[in-house]
């Protein structure tokens, strides 16, 4: 299989996933990632500090991280999430650093 067989696969593979999941409400976190686009180690990022990002994520036992497929897609839409942090201490090191 060449390159560009497997890049076919792989985008056909995500939108049967992403089909299959236009009549679920709930979502892992495998399944938020295919919606936003993010990668785990992001979704992970952003729901452990919700205040700041404001990414509406649950724990209903405590373990498991869980979206609401609507609430998720609103918050794409409305929201800013790149991370603001980052770009804090992007700033301060360029205005901060000693030349």
């Amino acid at each position: 299989m060449n390159k560009k067989e497997f890049n076919l696969e792989h985008k056909i593979d995500r939108i049967e996933k992403l089909l299959l999941l236009s009549g679920t409400r709930i979502l892992n976190l495998e399944n938020a990632c295919l919606i936003t686009g993010f990668s785990k180690s992001k979704m992970y990022k952003l729901t452990s500090n919700q205040e700041e990002s404001g990414i509406p994520a649950k724990r209903p036992t405590g373990g498991a991280i869980l979206f609401d497929k609507k609430e998720l897609e609103d918050w794409c839409l409305r929201s800013d999430y790149s991370d603001q942090s980052s770009k804090q201490k992007a700033l301060d090191y360029v205005f901060n650093s000693k030349r």
